[in-house]
């Protein structure tokens, strides 16, 4: 619903600029709008509303503190690694299996069986290098190049509390409130606990992790190669064999 409202705020600052460009006789290259003196001059809420997610979409970046981009992921889209990171050992495999088969377990879950673990089979192969749970997501989320950000939601999924929605006690749309009233009553208002979030999954580090082994990183390739193929069989026959793949066309 939030990437719905952000398209409709842009699709009304889209026609404002046919219409100025309509003015101009529909003729030659859009005209350069000073977006900033354009969000100044508006008046009605929703537009002024559209501007400023124009602007931030705008302004956008990478050390946005909207993004919510953690450091280490930020470092790896700089200067991503060379090599797929080693999991290699007994130990690490056993954390990651741990992990996966306490899906829909809690935290406290993990951690009992990784206590356990190391207290009775000190001394074994690979005891020694069994993570904790917070060390063992970093390390999936580093090998398979999956990173969630998460931003604060209305809880009846009306909207996303960013932009101009960021510093709202409550939904715009429906009125519901940011933060869960139950646990902000109890602390007499001086805890915090957001209603629901929603999680972006970045596609970033994911492409890059692909790169990380020479199989996956020809696999990259394919389509491209594939197409090329295509375009010389073209030139050769002027006809395509077989239609079996989406570079077919």
């Amino acid at each position: 619903m939030t990437h719905l409202v952000l398209v409709i705020h842009l699709l009304l600052v889209d026609c404002l600029l046919l219409v100025i460009s309509s003015l101009n006789g529909g003729k030659g290259p859009r005209p350069d709008i000073d977006l900033e003196a354009l969000a100044q001059s508006a008046v009605l809420p929703k537009i002024k509303e559209a501007m400023e997610f124009v602007l931030s979409l705008r302004r956008a970046s990478l050390m946005d503190l909207l993004a919510q981009i953690y450091t280490d992921v930020l470092v790896r889209l700089h200067d991503p690694p060379r090599a797929p990171i080693d999991i290699d050992h007994p130990g690490i495999w056993h954390s990651i299996s741990m992990y996966l088969a306490l899906e829909h377990a809690s935290q406290d879950a993990y951690n009992r069986i990784h206590r356990s673990t190391l207290r009775n089979f000190t001394g074994a192969e690979g005891a020694d290098k069994i993570l904790s749970f917070h060390a063992v997501e970093k390390l999936i989320s580093q090998y398979t190049g999956v990173e969630v950000i998460e931003h604060n939601m209305c809880s009846q999924s009306c909207l996303a509390f960013m932009g101009p929605f960021m510093d709202l006690k409550n939904c715009p749309m429906c009125g519901t409130h940011q933060w869960d009233q139950a646990k902000l009553h109890a602390s007499n208002g001086h805890i915090k606990v957001v209603s629901q979030k929603f999680a972006t999954i970045t596609l970033g580090p994911q492409l890059q992790v692909l790169y990380y082994h020479p199989d996956s990183a020809c696999n990259m390739r394919y389509l491209h190669e594939c197409t090329q193929e295509v375009l010389a069989e073209l030139q050769c026959s002027e006809t395509i064999p077989v239609i079996d793949d989406i570079a077919m066309g």
